[in-house]
């Protein structure tokens, strides 16, 4: 939201920060249906009657193999990808412009670092009484770094650090795509463009018993969030909520999630402490009907 307010500043034209209608100031997006070559077609077109610059022309250019799915009209293709990053990258650089000045004015007049204001409009609002236990009693009302050491593993690719495969003390349970992805990933995959972003996630039935994770490092009175992949536009039938479908052991006891929501339901703090050096976190599905998964584990 501050990135666009912030570009009305500069005049500049915007589109694609959400998903769902066209955000612009000095163009407005058309969809023509049914174009050329019988599919959705964009053009970008100047309210003050000028003439569009090329970077906005033929837009539907995807530099894909034919057949790859998702290319729907309000998915920008690669030329309103290239625009948005131009037109961010221009945002950032004017910031920079002014800020570098200012910052270099007060290193010479006062102490360093400088202080970073915390009253930053983009900050959900209430975020901090989201949280609950002690990673709660870490933060300032307007600063979301915790100075904690905090631990994390994903089963998400591209990743950088631990994944839950490393940390996983049991094989019951399949890393695979998230069941949300499954069918575009296939599609992708047969027409041979690839899939960047994989949601993996380790899925489970009842059936398929306890999967257990080891939390190495983990600090005295340590506090434990997890997370299950996102769905795309709408979670499977077969798959249940981790929150409310599965049951969490702490080594042999068995735990509950905090009653509190954090930002979005796809994660949760649980409501107990991690034992100070490490322990066994174990899910099993309440289920053989439905399916839990699990991609994300962040401890302190």
């Amino acid at each position: 939201m501050c990135i666009r307010d912030r570009y009305g500043d500069h005049n500049l034209p915007v589109y694609g920060f959400e998903v769902g209608p066209a955000l612009y100031t000095t163009y407005e997006r058309k969809v023509i249906t049914g174009g050329p070559n019988k599919d959705d077609q964009v053009t970008f077109i100047r309210k003050d009657g000028g003439a569009t610059p090329d970077t906005l022309t033929n837009v539907r250019d995807w530099n894909s193999p034919a057949g790859t799915p998702g290319k729907a009209p309000w998915h920008p293709a690669w030329k309103e990808h290239r625009y948005q990053g131009l037109m961010l990258g221009h945002f950032l650089l004017k910031q920079l412009q002014k800020a570098i000045p200012k910052a270099e004015a007060e290193v010479s007049a006062g102490p360093f670092p400088v202080p970073i204001p915390t009253e930053l409009p983009w900050y959900p609002k209430d975020w901090k009484d989201k949280l609950a236990g002690p990673l709660s009693r870490t933060c300032s009302q307007h600063d979301m770094r915790c100075d904690l050491p905090l631990q994390c593993a994903t089963e998400y690719l591209p990743r950088r650090g631990h994944s839950l495969t490393e940390i996983r003390a049991t094989e019951t349970w399949l890393s695979q795509i998230s069941p949300g992805d499954k069918i575009p990933y296939d599609e992708n995959l047969k027409v041979g463009s690839g899939y960047v972003d994989n949601k993996m996630a380790f899925c489970g039935w009842r059936r398929d018993g306890w999967i257990a994770f080891h939390l190495h490092h983990a600090s005295p009175q340590g506090t434990l969030i997890v997370c299950e992949p996102s769905y795309g536009w709408k979670r499977p039938d077969n798959v249940a909520l981790l929150k409310e479908g599965a049951i969490f052991k702490v080594n042999a006891d068995e735990v509950k999630p905090r009653a509190k929501q954090l930002i979005n339901e796809f994660c949760f703090e649980m409501d107990t402490e991690v034992p100070k050096g490490g322990s066994i976190f174990s899910i099993r599905s309440k289920s053989d009907e439905k399916q839990v998964c699990v991609s994300f584990l962040i401890w302190t």
